[in-house]
């Protein structure tokens, strides 16, 4: 499996590890530079692989949408933000012309 992503110039190392118990069939795990693989049986497992190379060279194109998505979710926490800071300024406002009114009476 190494050997064909070495083949293949994927920056990954598999490691196969057969496991009954695991919810997934295999996952990249980035940071460590692997591709855990826990199918059984050799042959789901070089599916398994090969399925992950697909989601590794897919990234570039996931990465545009991710992006999109970060910065719009940074836009609306600046509006929010804004209108938060908005708000409080009326809350404070209003507090104030009640304390006023309350000490004239």
């Amino acid at each position: 499996m190494n050997c064909l992503l070495s083949r293949l110039g994927v920056p990954l190392k598999a490691v196969w590890l057969p496991s009954n118990d695991s919810k997934e069939h295999a996952r990249i795990i980035a940071e460590e530079g692997v591709i855990m693989i826990y199918d059984e049986g050799e042959d789901e497992a070089w599916a398994s692989l090969f399925h992950e190379i697909m989601e590794w060279r897919l990234r570039p194109v996931h990465k545009v949408y991710r992006d999109t998505i970060n910065k719009l979710i940074a836009l609306l926490e600046e509006i929010a933000y804004s209108r938060k800071e908005e708000a409080l300024s009326h809350i404070l406002d209003d507090f104030l012309a009640w304390k006023s009114l309350e000490e004239k009476t």
